[in-house]
């Protein structure tokens, strides 16, 4: 099927289905799900009651081995329904939500982190090759709108964005989804190319959170367009930072936004960037391979670390540090292609706003795959080792204990 799901059809009706579009997630968000209400209404009472006058009947059927197929199966259904696990409200330790995940194919689809059914699914309208012509490609999700305070009684929303074609230059395409239902709420054809997007830590009065979409002439376009919104960036524009890195050419540059567009048509959303650093590394010797940095609405509980010996090391809180790891060029492709001594990789921590490399570190003898988290004042990444011929894993921890003296533990 065009959604990369397997059907069984006999006479005319579907016998079973299954989601295969699972197999090919490339991105994933997550969303919160409601919060359970207090109050009960009397129907909700007495068809409760029902509910439980059945369920005891049931069980002593099913007890007694008098239940037949269709009751033993409710039973399962009944119990699966009453754990505490797969309830769809909100858990009091924050574990229970739903994971929105964004297939190849422009699908959809809320998985809940109980027991990992499928809530809903839905095929993109916007991003479906049959309509459009084309595969989509470039697919991300982002989190939209998290509702709190005066918004509380709006479902939260996700953000879907893609294009059609390979080509930097080509319009983008994006959609709004109902985070519970899956309804589509809003889609737009955009009239500019979107090669990276920024999702920031400003909201407007809807809870709307902002969106910087970078095109390919490195414009940078604000979403939603709304007043409200533009007032919140304007406000904080002057303390936000991005950088972006091309692996093609080997670089990571670093940009400060800027007040005006160079495009011809007035848009007082549209701004244009100005790039303050760059670092270039030796193809010959390092391809880049991954880079990762804290998440934008990550929350830091402790400030301190106090060591064995009562000593307090304050921890280096930075949203714009970021983690690059680089690989030596033999070394970037399938284990096994390269001999230990011809392997190398080497981590990197860059502030973003200045290009400063905080800390440097080479691991001899490993190869890809590289994958790494960055958290608080840390990032751990994972990698091959040749010469043990095991995957490993590394921490890096940064502090700040004075302002003028970086202490590096690794």
């Amino acid at each position: 099927m065009e959604d990369h799901s397997l059907l069984l059809i006999q006479q005319g009706e579907v016998v079973w289905s299954r989601e295969d579009g699972l197999a090919s997630i490339v991105d994933v968000t997550t969303s919160e799900l409601p919060v359970e209400k207090d109050g009960v209404s009397v129907a909700d009472v007495e068809h409760n009651l029902f509910e439980w006058l059945k369920g005891h009947m049931l069980k002593l059927k099913g007890s007694l081995m008098l239940a037949n197929a269709d009751e033993v199966a409710a039973i399962q259904a009944m119990r699966l329904k009453s754990s505490e696990k797969n309830k769809m409200t909100r858990d009091h330790n924050g574990f229970r939500k739903l994971l929105v995940v964004l297939t190849k194919a422009g699908k959809v689809m809320a998985l809940h982190t109980g027991d990992g059914r499928v809530i809903w699914s839905k095929l993109v309208p916007s991003l479906r090759a049959s309509r459009c012509g084309g595969v989509p490609s470039a697919l991300r999700i982002y989190q939209w709108q998290v509702p709190h305070h005066s918004v509380m009684r709006e479902n939260p929303s996700v953000l879907v964005v893609g294009k059609f074609g390979a080509e930097p230059s080509i319009p983008g395409v994006f959609s709004i989804l109902d985070s519970y239902s899956g309804e589509e709420l809003n889609s737009m054809k955009l009239d500019h190319s979107v090669v990276q997007i920024i999702p920031l830590t400003l909201k407007d009065s809807s809870e709307q959170q902002l969106h910087l979409f970078v095109d390919s002439d490195s414009n940078a376009h604000l979403y939603p367009k709304s007043p409200d919104a533009l007032n919140v960036f304007l406000h904080e524009m002057s303390n936000l930072y991005f950088y972006s890195v091309d692996i093609q050419a080997n670089v990571i540059k670093g940009y400060s936004l800027q007040k005006s567009c160079n495009l011809n048509v007035g848009d007082e959303y549209c701004f244009s960037t100005k790039e303050l650093w760059f670092i270039i590394f030796p193809s010959d010797s390092e391809r880049i391979t991954i880079s990762e940095t804290r998440k934008m609405n990550e929350v830091v509980h402790t400030q301190a670390k106090i060591s064995g010996d009562h000593d307090v090391m304050y921890k280096y809180l930075s949203k714009n540090l970021v983690f690059v790891a680089t690989l030596s060029p033999k070394a970037a492709v399938d284990i096994g292609s390269a001999l230990p001594e011809e392997a190398s990789l080497v981590a990197y921590l860059i502030d973003a706003v200045t290009g400063r490399i905080l800390h440097r570190v080479t691991h001899h003898g490993a190869q890809g795959p590289v994958h790494a988290v960055l958290s608080e004042n840390w990032v751990v990444y994972h990698y091959f080792n040749l010469r043990a011929h095991r995957f490993e894993m590394a921490v890096i921890e940064i502090y700040d204990q004075s302002r003028a003296v970086w202490l590096m533990l690794s």
